[in-house]
């Protein structure tokens, strides 16, 4: 019986000491528009060109998400990927050893080719999370749906299925963002740019990979930025 304490008690105490050497980091994300933040099924007035806008659906893929130190790494997420739901809270939380330092985070936007070509996966990854096309075209790495508008059809929809892996059609992009050694990092996604940069009565459906997916994957990557 006194060895079975002492086992029991043995890891309670290297438990605890692992917990002390360890901290919490949360990163969150916030889809912005006209410095408020989007909420799936509420209309928003843009006030430059009194657009009604009501997005319905906003979804995208994080992955290869790391911290570096002065261009060193210094951890690395070991999920392949994390999907974002605007109709959920947009944070990813994980445990980090508290001596690590850092001043960079870097992820991916979408999925990565090499993870393509591995097929379906499960998790964030399942293809009932919806954002699977076929093993010919991979994953979706970003879905953004709704009305506005400024779109002169009955319906007024747009979608944007944002995918593609191969060569030319190849719409992942990296992003590095500088950041404080913090527990909380918030990252912004501003919308409105991306909105009005690319005009969305050009393209009122993108649901395919092509250039223009290229082009818009590109963009959104530019609308990312520390909160």
């Amino acid at each position: 019986m006194n060895r079975i304490i002492l086992f029991i008690l043995f890891f309670i105490i290297r438990f605890t000491a692992i917990s002390q050497d360890a901290r919490n980091v949360s990163i969150s994300f916030f889809p912005e528009m006209n410095e408020g933040i989007i909420v799936i099924n509420k209309e928003i007035r843009i006030i430059s060109s009194n657009e009604i806008l009501n997005v319905t659906k906003l979804k995208f893929y994080v992955s290869h998400l790391s911290f570096y130190k002065d261009e060193q790494l210094v951890w690395q997420d070991n999920e392949l990927a994390h999907l974002m739901d605007a109709e959920n809270e947009m944070n990813i939380k994980f445990t980090i050893q508290k001596n690590i330092e850092f001043n960079t985070i870097k992820f991916g936007l979408g999925i990565d080719s090499v993870t393509n070509v591995s097929g379906a996966l499960e998790g964030d990854m399942d293809p009932l999370k919806g954002m699977y096309w076929t093993w010919q075209s991979g994953y979706v790495n970003f879905k953004m749906e709704g009305t506005s508008t400024a779109i002169k059809s009955e319906s007024q929809r747009f979608e944007y299925h944002l995918g593609g892996y191969s060569a030319e059609n190849n719409t992942y992009n990296t992003i590095n963002l500088t950041v404080r050694n913090s527990e909380a990092i918030n990252i912004a996604i501003d919308f409105h740019k991306f909105l009005s940069d690319f005009n969305v009565v050009t393209h009122l459906n993108v649901m395919s990979p092509g250039k223009v997916a290229v082009d818009l994957s590109k963009l959104l990557a530019s609308c990312f930025s520390i909160r």
